[in-house]
């Protein structure tokens, strides 16, 4: 008797746990595999990934011969860049379903990121044969097919390249070092191949401009012992390679500075994104993190720690520009926007954000007789997040409008009101 008491006493938190993950989700408490992927789906959309793989999971265990939640799961993984298990997950949905055209377009963006270009593009050409004419995701996968022929003639120009039987300029350079950084896992080969970029004529200066923190990135990587060809890399040539990444990091920074001293908002906005970037750049661990960097020689170590130093010092800088307003809110079923009043003086200029993890930001700037003066959805193509430029004209009390895309979604978010001070010195 007490044992099953205790064991009631255990398990009844985590039901309640999983009714709570139901019903936040929009879902009512599955009892069998397609209850579960469609729990998975709407944990999905929420970004509670980790959560919708656990049900897509728990579908393939009541269901394996289901194939939907296969393929869930491997567009989930997907996303999380867990290449290897998402590809092995598609390939199920594959076998399961073999005219599952959404599953061979999705098959072929995973083959195509982990750099197997040829079977991308045999896998994603078997898609548009199978999804019909009018599919909203024929376009996309259609696109994809050139982009898999494309990286196929480059793979080949590459052999050639490195062989010595062709020569390449400094644009050729650059894009094959790109394929070896993004799809082939081959850092210190894309390392020399950015150097001859930047080394060609007449381009390579323009070249090193556009490309020189990718280029650090990948000379990072090969550095700490990353990639296809770490075991290949004697510490001698790390320690060179770790000091191309830090000399190419260093002209960037010295490129950059001056922005912290701009006139405008916008270029000093640039340059906290760029740092912020480079301070959380996972590609850059290897160079930036204490223990990695406690490995070093003590030489090299402190040349690392003074170039991190100065670029936590600039972003310093860049951000004593601005004076900023932290509101926080959340949104619901019942109230999917809140308005917030701010005083906005006139002629000053200021930065509006609206973050969120739970959802897709939508940021609308309403002047004090409620016209909308401005409105924002994606702060940049990858950021779900919103922001508003604006400089007030008059002062008042001006309404920031709060909201998702489309109204449809609920959670928590942050406000940020950032006024831009023009005068570095006050």
């Amino acid at each position: 008797m007490k044992l099953t008491m205790l064991i009631s006493a255990l398990l009844l938190p985590m039901l309640s746990l999983a009714d709570a993950a139901f019903q936040s989700a929009g879902q009512e408490n599955p009892i069998d595999a397609q209850g579960y992927n469609k729990l998975g789906n709407a944990l999905r959309e929420k970004q509670r990934l980790d959560e919708a793989i656990t049900a897509y999971r728990k579908a393939i265990e009541l269901d394996p011969k289901y194939a939907h939640p296969h393929y869930n799961l491997g567009i989930t993984l997907l996303s999380q860049k867990r290449l290897d298990e998402a590809i092995a997950s598609l390939r199920k949905a594959i076998q399961l379903e073999p005219k599952f055209g959404e599953a061979h377009g999705a098959l072929g963006r995973a083959l195509l990121k982990r750099g197997m270009f040829t079977e991308a593009a045999t896998v994603t050409e078997k898609a548009l044969d199978l999804l019909p004419p009018e599919h909203p995701a024929r376009s996309g996968i259609d696109e994809q097919v050139r982009r898999c022929r494309q990286l196929v003639a480059l793979d080949e120009e590459l052999g050639r390249v490195l062989s010595g039987k062709e020569e390449g300029d400094g644009t050729a350079f650059i894009a094959l070092a790109r394929l070896c950084r993004q799809y082939k896992q081959q850092y210190a080969t894309a390392t020399k191949l950015f150097r001859r970029g930047f080394d060609s004529k007449p381009d390579g200066k323009g070249l090193a401009q556009m490309h020189r923190y990718d280029a650090a990135c990948a000379a990072a990587l090969a550095g700490a012992g990353k990639g296809e060809e770490a075991s290949k890399l004697a510490d001698e040539d790390k320690t060179k390679l770790r000091a191309q990444a830090r000399d190419w990091l260093g002209a960037e920074l010295n490129a950059v500075g001056a922005s912290a001293k701009a006139a405008q908002s916008r270029p000093v906005l640039e340059l906290i994104a760029r740092l912020e970037r480079w301070l959380t750049e996972p590609e850059l661990t290897g160079v930036r993190d204490p223990r990695d960097l406690a490995k070093m020689a003590a030489d090299e170590r402190a040349q690392f720690e003074k170039l991190w130093a100065d670029i936590r010092a600039l972003l310093k800088d860049g951000n004593g520009r601005f004076r900023e307003t932290k509101l926080e809110g959340e949104l619901s079923a019942k109230e999917n926007h809140q308005v917030h009043k701010v005083k906005l003086s006139a002629g000053k200029s200021y930065v509006i954000d609206l973050e969120s993890k739970a959802f897709d930001a939508l940021l609308i700037l309403e002047d004090p007789q409620g016209k909308k003066l401005a409105d924002n959805d994606d702060r940049a193509p990858d950021d779900q997040n919103a922001r508003i430029l604006f400089t007030s004209k008059e002062d008042g009390t001006y309404r920031v409008v709060a909201t998702s895309f489309e109204q449809k979604s609920s959670g928590p978010y942050q406000l940020r009101i950032r006024e831009f001070i023009r005068d570095h010195a006050k």
